[in-house]
């Protein structure tokens, strides 16, 4: 299978993408804090070999750009929202997501599913 594995400037940092695509729906797969996207390595090699799927290392992760000033839950609703844009994802979505943070607010989660969704903006 063969992945797009791409850079893109979010709010001035470089994030680092990998992304196959084979149709619809899209899987987009959010590793959990701290971990890259090659948490998801074995499963996404899977699933693109029948749809498109989509990983990416969130600031600070893997590959992708550190930064010294603290983010928030919402900051990464945003950047997700904003690399799915950039990378002309298709939609439908689906997501599949592991622990993210015990104490991540429940609202926020809601705020990933709603805009995975393509319900919010």
């Amino acid at each position: 299978m063969s992945f797009e594995e791409v850079f893109y400037t979010c709010g001035g940092c470089k994030l680092f993408t990998k992304c196959s695509r084979k149709g619809t729906p899209s899987v987009v797969f959010l590793a959990g804090m701290g971990d890259s996207c090659e948490t998801w390595k074995e499963v996404q090699n899977r699933i693109a070999q029948i749809t498109t799927t989509f990983s990416y290392d969130r600031v600070g992760v893997g590959r992708s750009d550190t930064i010294s000033s603290p983010r928030t839950c919402h900051d990464l609703v945003q950047e997700l929202a904003e690399l799915l844009r950039h990378v002309s994802v298709e939609m439908p979505f689906m997501h599949s997501r592991h622990y993210i943070h015990h104490d991540e607010p429940e609202i926020v989660i809601e705020e990933i599913e709603m805009m995975i969704k393509g319900i919010a903006k």
